[in-house]
């Protein structure tokens, strides 16, 4: 049975079907999903949202390229990653003095991470190291890089990667 006082304080839909699985305990209701029992959790071998992860991996936004350099470890796991990527316009030239947000989260989980990843200028133009960039939990991550261009424009882009337990 769904709380209703769980939906009217705000949480997502995702997390009041979670809550109403569970009872008074937050302990899994043992009759709330016969089914569940057959599906592995997070099996990154029939996930087919994410992308394969290779160095030269590259993503396309309105105005900016972003292409992986390197990522510490490969590819991406649970817990922290280091990601060297290096940002090009649509002319294949390096973009530096740019601003980069990242942001991971699992669509299927609804949720992010409270570790911020730093940003700072890598080695060759126009590469950044994302350090940590935080996975902490196996399943489908979506990342996101939301760059402001010197001129104080803006492009995105989003890598998804299914991390293994």
């Amino acid at each position: 049975m769904i709380d209703l006082r769980l939906v009217s304080r705000g949480l997502p839909f995702v997390a009041v079907l979670a809550l109403a699985a569970c009872d008074s305990k937050g302990e899994e209701d043992e009759d709330a999903d016969e089914s569940s029992d057959d599906a592995p959790v997070n099996d990154c071998s029939t996930e087919t949202r994410a992308d394969t992860y290779m160095l030269g991996l590259t993503k396309t936004g309105e105005q900016v390229q972003v292409k992986f350099v390197d990522a510490v470890p490969a590819p991406p796991a649970r817990f922290d990653n280091t990601w060297t990527v290096e940002l090009l316009d649509m002319n294949d030239v390096p973009m530096d003095d740019m601003t980069i947000v990242v942001t991971p989260f699992m669509p299927d989980h609804q949720h992010g991470t409270t570790v911020v990843a730093n940003v700072e200028p890598g080695d060759a133009p126009g590469q950044y190291v994302l350090d940590p960039v935080n996975l902490h939990m196996a399943g489908l991550w979506e990342v996101t890089l939301d760059i402001t261009l010197p001129d104080m424009t803006t492009d995105s882009v989003t890598f998804a990667f299914c991390v293994d337990p």
